[in-house]
């Protein structure tokens, strides 16, 4: 868990870079609040103005574009080892007979992976495009407003992204593995990824993603452990770990110091 938010907050950090420096301690406080409000709103939204309420006023803006960033970067990432995973395992499930339409919706996979990718590394240019739009600068506020993330960062936040994906994984494993399941096989691992795909993707509430993680599991899982009960305590415990105590965290980190704009920054 250390490892995953302190990831997640370097990213936070490199983001905001080119806007002004943000400490390592204040960059874990200000994921650990992004969590607290995250929790009660459809696929943590909150998270958002959590992270916004931790930065100076005057770059909330610029700040609601790198958290975009941050989150996008992950996305991608789950979406791609998901999609990879569904290609390996796609001929099981389609018979022989349609083997054409499996190759089809390789194809289409791939384009979605690099239509995302692309989307990621000119989301920059996009957005300073779209904030020349009259209407859409009156409601930022600021006629002045560009963001220049240089490739190197984005590469840096998609790269640690990556990283954060595979503490996912490990994480899973091991819990897996303490309730006696069966993890350490290529397909095994290759389900999980889509185990995380599939709950990435599917709309709801943090608080009540804990019944749809696991669901997903048993779905998934199910025929390749025959242990719904090791897949739910597994599933029930990494969310304690990644949401509920973060979330407690966060929420101290709210209490105590609520009034961010007098930090020395």
């Amino acid at each position: 868990m250390p490892l995953n938010w302190l990831c997640e907050s370097k990213k936070w950090k490199l983001s905001l870079s080119h806007l002004f420096t943000l400490s390592n301690v204040h960059a874990l406080k200000s994921v650990f609040a992004g969590v607290a409000l995250g929790i009660f709103t459809p696929n943590r939204i909150g998270e958002f103005a959590g992270r916004l309420l931790t930065i100076p006023e005057q770059f909330r803006a610029e700040g609601l574009f790198s958290n975009a960033l941050c989150s996008l970067a992950q996305f991608i990432t789950t979406l791609s080892f998901g999609i990879l995973a569904l290609l390996i395992v796609l001929p099981e499930y389609i018979p022989t007979e349609y083997h054409i339409y499996s190759q089809l919706m390789r194809g289409l996979c791939l384009i979605l992976i690099l239509v995302l990718l692309l989307f990621y590394y000119r989301s920059t240019l996009i957005l300073n495009r779209v904030s020349r739009i009259k209407w859409l600068r009156k409601l930022i506020n600021k006629p002045e407003f560009q963001i220049n993330l240089p490739v190197s960062i984005l590469n840096r936040v998609l790269l640690i992204s990556i990283i954060r994906y595979v503490i996912f994984g490990l994480q899973y494993i091991i819990v897996l593995d303490y309730f006696d399941l069966p993890v350490f096989t290529f397909t095994f691992i290759v389900h999980i990824a889509i185990v995380y795909l599939t709950v990435t993707i599917v709309p709801s509430l943090a608080l009540s993603k804990l019944g749809v993680r696991e669901g997903v599991a048993i779905l998934i899982l199910g025929n390749l452990a025959n242990n719904d009960l090791g897949l739910i305590s597994a599933t029930f415990i990494l969310w304690i770990i990644n949401i509920a105590i973060p979330g407690i965290i966060g929420s101290i980190v709210l209490l105590f110091e609520s009034k961010w704009n007098s930090l020395k920054w």
